[in-house]
């Protein structure tokens, strides 16, 4: 575990060696933004 929190709202960020895996909801919500968007203009149309 870090010494210090992280800067963001909710998630976490796993590292190890070399790799690091982002699951912070900013990124979540950043990677799925598109998908999301389609998903909600489709409840819209209803």
């Amino acid at each position: 575990m870090a010494e210090e929190p992280g800067r963001f709202l909710g998630g976490l960020v796993l590292r190890r060696g070399l790799i690091e895996d982002n699951l912070t909801f900013e990124m979540l919500t950043r990677q799925s933004r598109e998908s999301l968007e389609a998903y909600a203009a489709g409840l819209l149309e209803k």
